[in-house]
This record gives structure tokens, sequence and C-alpha cells, in this order.
């Protein structure tokens, strides 16, 4: 979508910072840094760039980033999806397509099989709720009070238009009850095509929250919470752990509200909290290298 004109894309990312290539250097300053975890996402566009064909030289790519993390002491964390998807799979309608669980467990049981003996934690999926999150969201200037979700659903006609695609869809674009109905079932199917490969895998999800606080009067912040967490809270009781990530801090009314507003506040309405942001990491210290023998 990045490549096409009159979407909520400026320009196409390039390169950026060329992890994929850059990774020995990166994962050596990591250790360096004193970290002792590193968590990182598999591409399934790469690993199985075409319905049923998987590719062996990005397996073994991943595999050489795994090793690079062990041999620096680093635990690898990996998270089989992160946003993205296959060109095929986005073009069948993408989580809106009812076979899409199923062939994101096949992906899945493939990675791991290659993968899976050097993995230290897998997750299913990053931050599967951002979908729900996004729609309690309005950006000030955004015309009609759309959220952000309805935002990016706006330009999906003209996508599919442009793609000559009916029924192309995304992680961000499509039926927003049939996404969040089959990301849950990637979650459990996915996580089931692991195990069968390696029981022992600790396999969870990370998911996305606000630092939600109840506005001072006609809060929906229960409302909120069931609509955007609680199917996954539900779903994280029968995993082996959730990964968390809090960006921000909320004023939730009948959506987040602009705390400039609400407070009467000069910060805008996400911000970061800095006792937050500034705590000590739980993970115990990266152990010291084995001596060279």
């Amino acid at each position: 979508m990045e490549h096409l004109p009159k979407t909520i894309f400026k320009e196409p990312s390039g390169d950026a910072c060329d992890h994929y290539h850059l990774y020995p250097q990166d994962i050596s300053m990591l250790a360096d840094l004193g970290f002792n975890t590193y968590r990182f996402s598999l591409e399934w566009a790469r690993i199985e760039p075409e319905e049923g064909f998987f590719s062996y030289a990005e397996l073994e790519h991943y595999r050489r980033m795994i090793a690079a993390c062990r041999e620096h002491n680093l635990t690898p964390m990996v998270t089989y999806s992160h946003f993205t998807i296959p060109k095929w799979l986005a073009y069948k309608g993408a989580w809106n397509n009812p076979k899409a669980p199923d062939l994101f467990a096949r992906y899945c049981e493939k990675a791991t099989k290659h993968l899976g003996d050097m993995i230290g934690y897998a997750s299913t999926l990053n931050e599967p709720d951002i979908p729900q999150l996004l729609n309690w969201i309005n950006l000030p200037g955004v015309s009609g009070g759309m959220s952000i979700t309805e935002m990016m659903q706006s330009g999906l006609a003209d996508v599919r238009k442009q793609l000559n695609a009916p029924e192309f869809a995304s992680f961000f674009m499509g039926d927003a009850k049939l996404t969040h109905a089959g990301l849950l079932a990637a979650h459990q199917k996915g996580k089931a095509a692991m195990k069968s490969v390696r029981p022992d895998m600790p396999v969870g999800f990370n998911l996305a929250l606000s630092d939600d606080q109840a506005a001072p009067s006609d809060s929906h912040l229960d409302e909120k919470r069931a609509d955007v967490y609680g199917d996954w809270l539900e779903a994280a009781k029968h995993d082996d752990y959730m990964g968390v990530q809090v960006y921000s801090r909320s004023i939730v009314g009948k959506k987040d509200l602009d705390r400039r507003r609400a407070w009467n506040s000069p910060r805008p309405a996400w911000s970061s909290t800095p006792s937050a942001s500034n705590m000590p990491s739980p993970m115990p210290p990266r152990p010291p290298a084995s001596p060279s023998s």
C-alpha cells in the first residue's frame, strides 16, 4: 500500500535501518549494552512468498539471526506475525478469510520445525488488539471526528480499485469483527502448531495496552477494556505468558479524550509517563559470556 497514491502513507519505507543485513552488528551492540533478551519478528511474506511455497533460504536467514543471539548470550524471543502478511493472503481477504487461521498455523509449524529448537520464547502475534485500540482514538484535525481505524478504513475501496483486488484486506483494513475473530483463531491454532513441534516452547502473544484513566464524567472505561482487551486477556489465561506493551496513557470518556480538553492541560492526549518509562527493567542482568576455550 505504501507504493500506491492517495493512501495514508506519505512515502515508501525503503531500506530503513537495514537490520535484515546488519543484524550481526546490531545484535552485538545489544549485548554490549547489557540486554539479556532480543525480541524480533519473522516475516511471513519472506518465508512463504507464494501460497504453499516455503523458502529454505529465508528460514536459514532467521536461523542465523537466532544463532547470533545465542552466541551473544541473548535469549531470542521470536514473534511470528508483526502486523504484515504475505501479499497473496492480503489479496484473499487477510484475516477476514476463514482459511487464514489454518494458513497461519501451517506457517507456524514450518517455521518452528526449522527454528524452534533455538527459540527462547515464541509470540504468535504482535498487538492483535491494535485495530480495536485505535478505534478509540480520534486524531485532532481529522474530518468527521473519525477514529484512526475509521480513517484507515475509509481508503479501503480506493485501494482495492487501484490493486484490482476486490477482496484485498490487511491487519488494519477490512471487516473489524472478522479480523478480530480471525486473529483470535490464528493465535490458538498457531500456538497449537508450534506446540506440536516443540511442546516445551513457551508460547504467548504481545498485547498493546494504554494506561487508561477514567474521564471526570461520562467515562466508558469499562466498555473500552471489554472491547479492546477482554477477549485477549481471556485467551492469555491459557498461554505460557503474555507480553505487555504500554506506550502512553489515555483519558477515557466516550472515546479517548484529548487531555488538554479533559484536564485543561497543555500536554497532548498521548503522552509517556516519565515515572514509568524510567523504571528499571524487571529482567535479571545478562549473564557474563563463557570464557573462551
